[in-house]
């Protein structure tokens, strides 16, 4: 449901007003890489919010293209006994193509994970780029 809705979301992605208003504010030095691809990678972020009843829901707060926390994601498969298949899985789906992993410097904790899991991309024939929202040499 989660692709299915990125994908009606990117039928816009070429309307005058929508692109003006996703490219507001966006430094120029960020490339742009709008294309007629479909979504291949979302990841929802959940959030639990206190409801009327009383209780707690999960609301989707976020949907992001861009993966995150495979260096978590490759422990608990560890920790669980689960096939490490994360980096052949993600190969597989790039057949080719070179991963972009664009992160907010308010997230660098995570530029470790992200370096590691780019290594072995390498490792197996793929490729990736992380790129910062500022200069690496500033993180």
């Amino acid at each position: 449901m989660l692709f299915d809705a990125a994908a009606r979301a990117h039928a816009y992605a070429h309307a005058p007003r929508v692109h003006a208003l996703l490219g507001a504010r966006v430094p120029e030095a960020i490339p742009r890489n709008i294309g007629a691809a479909p979504v291949l990678s979302l990841r929802p972020d959940f959030q639990l919010v206190a409801d009327a009843t009383g209780g707690y829901r999960l609301v989707a707060t976020e949907l992001e293209v861009c993966p995150s926390a495979q260096g978590v994601a490759g422990a608990l498969q560890s920790g669980y006994g689960l096939a490490g298949d994360l980096v052949a899985e993600m190969c597989a789906l790039l057949d080719g193509r070179r991963l972009r992993i664009v992160m907010a410097s308010a997230w660098s904790e995570f530029m470790w994970d992200q370096l590691a899991f780019c290594a072995a991309l390498e490792a197996e024939g793929a490729g990736a780029w992380l790129m910062f929202d500022i200069p690496f040499e500033r993180l």
